[in-house]
């Protein structure tokens, strides 16, 4: 859910302004404690041909020392290297070998770090163990494709365009060639920098008209700006306005607030929370958020004159307040986050039950580290693999 505090669309609306107020002060905010600490460095990249051995190495680590019942762990060091090396390669190693995907190996590096992390403090992992996030699309228009199992892996796996099958019927078909300007666009798709128009004879590539840049006057209600710039008024209507001036009707392309910075709607903030810092005049400024608390107004009855994108399950991360309940990250939310599934969690522990939300509590050490993360075998008949993630809770035929 994501709040308009403070948004409207008539230049007399002040008294909306104080309505919406008043329901915050209802409504309540609070902080609370930390929100994860500093983001670590990132980590030195690791190639395809090691990342087996590197993944069971951190994995090793927390599988030997977290562990709490004998039969979740190995004999020795030796036995679980080689154990969760050959797991790795029969069912990580043709997911991130398939000719579809470029392997990034500074992710996987980031990946395995992470890891290694989370299995030294038998701790939640500080961001997501899933190995989609290690493929890009490597397939060139024209291309043959086949979207078996793509789901599991990175998704689509063509360039700049999408994997048309054949038929409904099949998984195999062609990397979509986009329209070139002049034709027509019956998939409403075109190539690079073009559109695709209505016209008198159907629908036809032609160029795109570029979107407004920095500085240039755009609509509200479209927001259409160029990439990484928000339609938003200016600093100098925002003083006029707190000041006790008319709502600010004209806006321009702008990049989101920095902290400390006046703002009309927490959306409109790179750390998707404001601070009502005067009751009298509204005034607001970007701020950073110390908790989940912060981003979330859920079961708290003090004000604060915190508002986020999210009041009714937005979590924090790194000082930003995210949206808790619309696309959210597999493994994104930590420690004390509301939870709606324990997938959401990096700890895989949620606390929900069937009549309510729930938070993320401590770190599953049984959940990420004492049962296998992934199912099957290997690779499938149809060249796809059987891969889950860590909340399986799926174990190996045979620990050695």
């Amino acid at each position: 859910m994501t709040s308009t505090c403070f948004r409207s669309t008539a230049p007399s609306l002040r008294r909306t302004a104080l309505a919406l107020a008043a329901a915050l002060t209802l409504a309540g905010c609070s902080s609370g404690g930390d929100s994860g600490g500093d983001s670590p460095a990132p980590a030195d990249p690791v190639p395809l041909t090691a990342f087996c051995a590197e993944w069971s190495a951190a994995r090793c680590a927390g599988v030997q020392r977290c562990c709490t019942q004998t039969t979740g762990k190995y004999a020795d060091d030796a036995a679980c290297a080689a154990g969760e090396t050959a797991l790795c390669e029969a069912t990580m190693l043709p997911a991130l070998g398939n000719p579809q995907y470029i392997y990034d190996e500074q992710a996987g590096g980031d990946l395995i770090a992470r890891l290694r992390r989370s299995g030294d403090g038998c701790r939640e992992p500080d961001g997501g163990l899933a190995i989609t996030g290690l493929l890009k699309p490597a397939l060139e228009p024209g291309s043959a494709c086949d979207l078996a199992g793509a789901a599991a892996l990175g998704g689509n796996p063509c360039k700049g365009t999408i994997c048309q099958p054949a038929s409904s019927e099949s998984t195999a078909g062609t990397c979509l060639v986009l329209p070139a300007e002049g034709e027509l666009c019956p998939d409403l798709l075109c190539a690079a920098g073009l559109a695709c128009t209505s016209e008198t004879d159907g629908r036809r590539c032609r160029p795109a008209p570029p979107l407004p840049a920095e500085g240039s006057p755009c609509d509200s209600t479209t927001d259409l700006c160029a990439p990484g710039l928000r339609c938003m008024p200016t600093a100098a209507a925002l003083r006029a306005y707190f000041a006790g001036g008319d709502y600010p009707e004209e806006r321009t392309c702008q990049p989101l607030h920095k902290n400390g910075e006046l703002a009309l709607d927490p959306g409109d903030c790179a750390s998707g929370l404001m601070k009502i810092t005067s009751q009298a005049s509204l005034a607001a400024t970007c701020t950073a958020c110390r908790s989940h608390q912060d981003c979330s107004s859920v079961n708290t009855d003090t004000f604060d004159g915190l508002v986020s994108v999210d009041t009714y399950s937005g979590y924090c991360d790194q000082g930003v307040c995210h949206d808790g309940l619309n696309d959210v990250a597999p493994g994104s939310k930590s420690e004390g986050a509301i939870c709606f599934d324990v997938a959401e969690c990096r700890s895989l522990s949620c606390d929900r039950t069937p009549s309510a939300y729930g938070h993320c509590q401590k770190a599953n050490v049984e959940a990420l580290f004492c049962t296998a993360p992934f199912t099957g075998g290997g690779a499938a008949a149809d060249g796809g693999t059987a891969l889950t993630n860590a909340s399986s809770g799926s174990r190996p035929a045979a620990r050695p």
